[in-house]
């Protein structure tokens, strides 16, 4: 995919779980889509996850690419419902826009770049043993379910490290060809990014919306790059917000309503500082 002009616009979409709409209803809103990335000088629409579900989601990224020349994607916990995840990213890989597979990062403009994992929740922040809650994730994805407790929270560890570990790798080279980068997931990496409500989730409810582990390698990873800039966008808690863990980190995490699906924000690629309302 060619490089993208260097006045390039981004536009976010977070969570829009097009499981819950009808095919007009999901035509009309990647129209509209596709009618803002137009009229914002061919922009670059990215959406952080949930798009789907397992059974729905070969045909609804499809839809998306069919109507929308230029966008990007990674996937959430819902896009693996009912199947593996795996086999999400499997479906996700067929189509070019899916971020974490791409071994090359997007060229956004001379100074930004964008790149993206799905990432996954991975038990460590909160407390995962004294928490009492039972996610759909754990009944409907084929990875988590009929495990005992502790078994789980292997596998959480071990999906949080593996999406951890991809970043880590890929980070560094991307922030020594560009002062930029954008980083698009699903999970937030930190609690204090896990917003519900305009407050910070609890720590029964952080093991099961946020990366601890993603959030420690992004702090020191551009610890090493004090002058170089991360955006990060993500989702997967409903409630936006914003946290800024170091100078040089932004995470903006979007909202969402299911059957309501809604652009999150319009901005430069070049913006440091978005303009987001929570």
């Amino acid at each position: 995919m060619k490089p993208i002009e260097s006045s390039t616009q981004l536009v976010w979409v977070t969570d829009p779980h097009f499981d819950f709409l009808e095919t007009d209803q999901i035509d009309r809103f990647l129209g509209k889509l596709a009618t803002v990335s137009r009229d914002s000088g061919d922009g670059v629409v990215v959406m952080t996850g949930d798009i789907a579900t397992g059974k729905t989601l070969a045909e609804i990224l499809r839809i998306i690419h069919e109507a929308i020349p230029r966008v990007f994607f990674v996937l959430g916990n819902h896009d693996a419902y009912g199947g593996r995840i795996t086999e999400a990213r499997e479906i996700a890989d067929r189509f070019p826009g899916y971020l974490t597979t791409r071994t090359q990062p997007v060229v956004l403009t001379p100074t930004t770049c964008l790149m993206g994992h799905d990432g996954w929740a991975d038990g460590r922040a909160g407390n995962y043993h004294a928490s009492p809650l039972m996610l759909s994730d754990y009944v409907l994805i084929k990875e988590l379910a009929g495990l005992s407790r502790e078994e789980r929270f292997y596998q959480l560890n071990v999906l949080g490290d593996l999406a951890g570990a991809s970043v880590r790798a890929s980070l560094p080279r991307v922030l020594a060809i560009r002062s930029h980068v954008i980083l698009a997931t699903h999970v937030p990496p930190f609690q204090e990014a896990c917003w519900y409500k305009g407050k910070i989730s609890n720590d029964n409810w952080a093991p099961h919306f946020s990366s601890r582990i993603m959030g420690q390698i992004l702090v020191e990873v551009m610890m090493a790059y004090p002058d170089k800039r991360l955006t990060v966008l993500c989702g997967h808690t409903h409630s936006p917000g914003v946290y800024r863990p170091t100078e040089n980190i932004a995470v903006y995490t979007g909202g969402a309503v299911y059957g309501q699906p809604e652009i999150q924000a319009i901005f430069s690629a070049d913006d440091t500082d978005i303009d987001f309302e929570p």
